[in-house]
């Protein structure tokens, strides 16, 4: 408020401390701010995904891209960001430390001061060539060359598949440390890597838009294992309407946020239990209820393009 009222206009964000931002309740925050911003470096698949609900339409931002020494570092990491959904990609980092090792010209003199100093600062000549700035036209050009088949954007298909994030497991892991991140991370990821390019959808998002369930044929739960008072009742209601439901490890959905026994069943739910399986056999097993329920991949390309 006390920015919005000496800059009327501004957009107002921060940045986390890492995705679970350590306790910081992510979905509150940003939904009073006006931009979502990432965690340092911008993260990896999950967190895109993690981003692009809780932004919900707002500008993502990444205020600390880190970009490496090379033209193709350069244009990597900006192309990787785009592909994510990210708005803008400010990069790490432009100061006036780069001319701390300058010795009029003495080559000499210089080039040892400069090795020293870190090469996030990319204007440092000694570290980061010149010619390694390419990167950054490289990946304007093609961004707009290949936009049309990467930039996260409605084409007319949709998103069948979801995958619930629950900030009550999340908060329960900060003592008793579950399974719940690492399983999530694996769902975005094998999803993804079988095209069934899947949403993360909020608890709160469930509770303040009942409707929105509706969007999907399968919702995936991964380590989902305590859920807020008004999950349980929504997810059974779209269940009724023919929704599939597909408890992956240790969830179960049956506490409450504070770990205690909820009461809550779900009846015709599919389980997935992960003990002995790797990553690529839960997606698979992922993929194929997907399949069952009627979910189509949103291209046919065989394989997975990892960025």
């Amino acid at each position: 408020r006390t920015i919005r009222a000496a800059q009327p206009g501004a957009r107002v964000t921060l940045q986390p401390v890492g995705r679970a931002a350590k306790g910081v309740d992510l979905y509150r925050v940003y939904g009073a701010l006006d931009v979502v911003c990432s965690p340092t470096g911008g993260g990896g698949i999950p967190t895109g995904h993690f981003l692009r609900a809780v932004a919900d339409g707002k500008p993502i931002v990444d205020g600390e891209t880190y970009i490496g020494t090379t033209e193709a570092s350069v244009r990597n990491a900006l192309l990787t960001q785009f592909q994510r959904g990210f708005n803008a990609s400010y990069t790490f980092k432009w100061c006036r430390r780069p001319r701390d090792w300058a010795r009029d010209g003495d080559a000499a003199q210089e080039a040892p001061l400069a090795r020293k100093l870190s090469a996030y600062y990319f204007l440092n000549p000694y570290l980061v060539p010149t010619e390694a700035l390419r990167g950054f036209r490289l990946a304007k050009r093609d961004a707009m060359d290949v936009g049309a088949f990467f930039q996260p954007r409605d084409r007319g298909t949709p998103r069948e598949v979801a995958v619930l994030y629950s900030r009550a497991t999340e908060r329960l892991d900060l003592v008793r440390h579950t399974t719940f991140l690492r399983q999530f991370e694996t769902a975005v990821e094998e999803l993804e890597f079988a095209h069934l390019n899947p949403d993360v959808i909020f608890e709160e998002q469930l509770r303040d838009d009942p409707a929105r369930l509706g969007r999907y044929k399968l919702l995936v739960a991964a380590g989902v294992e305590a859920v807020i008072p008004t999950t349980s009742a929504a997810v059974r209601a779209w269940q009724a309407k023919g929704g599939r439901l597909v408890l992956v490890g240790a969830s179960r959905m049956a506490k409450d946020e504070y770990g205690e026994p909820n009461g809550e069943t779900y009846p015709g739910a599919d389980v997935v239990e992960t003990k002995g399986l790797s990553a690529t056999e839960i997606g698979r097993r992922l993929a194929a209820l997907a399949a069952e329920a009627g979910g189509r991949p949103t291209c046919a390309t065989e394989g997975a393009l990892r960025i």
